[in-house]
C-alpha cells in the first residue's frame, strides 16, 4: 500500500550526496517518494494502479538511493539497455528539490 509522504530533514545547502544501491530496505521510502512525486500527475493521466505503482516500485532497486548527510533523499532508477545505461526515474523529496541537486545527479 502506497501512503501519504512526509519528509522533514535538515539538510545543507551544499549539493554533496552519495548514492547506494537500492534494497529492499528501502521499499517504503521509494513507495512514499512516488506517492509524492508522482501520484497526482498519474491519476490525472491514466488513474492510479497499486499493482503497476509495485512494478514501478521494484524496478527502482536496479537504481540507487540518494544520499546527503546519510539521509534518503531521493531515487534514480536506472535501466540497462544492453549499450547504454538510461534513467528511467529521478525524484527528490520537497526539501532539497531547488538546490541543484538534481543537475547535479544528472551530470
Amino acid at each position: 500500500m502506497f501512503l501519504e509522504f512526509q519528509h522533514d530533514i535538515a539538510l545543507p545547502t551544499s549539493t554533496t550526496f552519495r548514492l547506494q544501491p537500492a534494497d529492499e530496505d528501502d521499499r517504503e521510502f521509494i513507495c512514499s517518494l512516488r506517492v509524492a512525486t508522482m501520484k497526482r500527475l498519474v491519476i490525472d493521466t491514466y488513474g492510479w494502479d497499486e499493482a503497476v505503482q509495485r512494478f514501478y516500485t521494484d524496478e527502482s532497486f536496479a537504481g540507487r538511493i540518494v544520499l546527503v548527510v546519510g539521509q534518503p533523499v531521493g531515487v534514480v532508477t536506472l535501466k540497462d539497455r544492453e549499450q547504454e545505461i538510461q534513467s528511467s526515474w529521478i525524484a527528490l523529496v520537497a526539501d532539497v528539490q531547488g538546490r541543484a541537486l538534481g543537475r547535479a545527479l544528472v551530470r
